[in-house]
């Protein structure tokens, strides 16, 4: 990801803004894996994509660790199953999950 992107996207704090919300929407997969990676990224921008129709962008927020309790209940009903076994997996025994 280029240094102009990284900041542009940094700068997205209020998710309520739809010409920013459509910014990451149009972010090609690999600059949204890029962002998911970062440990900068706030966790707005995280919760925003994980509504991303590309289950392997859920996937990778998935396999995240210390996410909030919300966004892991939130993964751990996701229509794909492999994004429900990486949340059984990492937080399944520690937060109580079944799924």
């Amino acid at each position: 990801m280029k240094k102009e992107d990284i900041r542009t996207v940094e700068n997205i704090d209020d998710m309520s803004n739809m010409s920013e919300i459509a910014y990451l929407e149009n972010l090609s997969f690999s600059k949204k894996r890029a962002l998911i990676k970062d440990p900068n990224t706030s966790i707005k921008i995280i919760e925003h994509l994980s509504n991303d129709k590309d289950k392997w962008i859920r996937y990778a927020i998935a396999c995240l660790g210390n996410l909030p309790s919300e966004l892991v209940e939130k993964l751990a009903n996701d229509s794909e199953k492999e994004v429900r076994r990486i949340i059984q997996n990492n937080y399944g025994k520690t937060k109580g999950l079944k799924i």
